[in-house]
């Protein structure tokens, strides 16, 4: 079995990884050691462990997709398609994969305009918090600093496993969305909307006359379920932590 020790900089505790996705949070050294002995039978750090940081080296390189939450008129267009078992309506965020030599922000602005037809314009977070991408729902504030010649996010997911990272920006825009190429969609979610999308859970049919709004590119099964991806989950939070970023 193989264990990996991450140090928590704002606690000054440490994160065991174990077997990929299973963690145990806010662990003392002490107990570390002990459950390094119980596995290993011996004191010490077994074969296989390796003690590392939680914090990252931010470069381009490291930087394989990014997103963005765009604003318009008190909304955030998010996609709308089928998942990939077909057994639901995905709500995803805006964004892709960063091509060429692209910031992680250019990346984002491209997205954008390629998924939603949205010009947009940054907006300096309240915060910036992180989060380990196969555990995503208690983002910690983010510590490190951020180079100054680039935009900050609101979001950075990081893949321990691999050194990838992911920044979520913030933006607004003043032009009216429309789904664009390959989406199929787009809804138009304001904060109680998905409050109430993540909480509640509806079809897209119950989110229409509900009064919801929505833009549809190509047909979808009104009757299909909505399913909120991580990054909706996300902003769910952020915006619980901060119920002003919206007026």
């Amino acid at each position: 079995m193989t264990f990996v020790a991450f140090l928590d900089k704002n606690s000054g505790n440490y994160v065991i990884q174990k077997s990929g996705y299973e963690y145990v949070n806010n662990i003392q050294w002490e107990s570390v050691c002990n459950i390094l002995v119980e596995a290993s039978g011996k004191w010490g750090i077994p074969e296989g462990f390796e003690r590392g940081l939680s914090d990252f080296k931010i470069s381009n390189e490291v930087i394989v997709t990014a997103g963005v939450y765009v604003m318009v008129n008190g909304r955030f267009p998010f996609q709308i398609g089928p998942n990939r078992a077909g057994t639901a309506l995905g709500i995803v965020r805006l964004g892709g994969h960063r091509e060429g030599e692209e910031t992680g922000w250019q990346c984002a602005l491209r997205e954008a305009f390629e998924e939603a037809t949205l010009q947009i314009t940054a907006v300096k977070p309240p915060a910036t918090y992180w989060y380990e991408t196969a555990s995503s729902d208690t983002p910690s504030v983010f510590t490190e600093e951020w180079p100054e010649d680039e935009i900050k996010p609101i979001l950075v997911g990081r893949h321990l496993n691999r050194n990838h990272m992911t920044p979520i920006y913030l933006a607004v825009s003043r032009d009216t969305p429309v789904p664009a190429n390959e989406t199929k969609g787009l809804l138009l979610l304001s904060p109680s909307e998905i409050s109430r999308v993540i909480t509640k859970g509806m079809t897209l049919k119950q989110y229409v006359q509900a009064g919801g709004k929505a833009i549809i590119h190509e047909e979808l099964p009104m009757n299909g379920r909505l399913e909120p991806f991580p990054h909706l989950k996300l902003l769910h939070w952020v915006l619980k932590q901060h119920p002003d970023l919206v007026k």
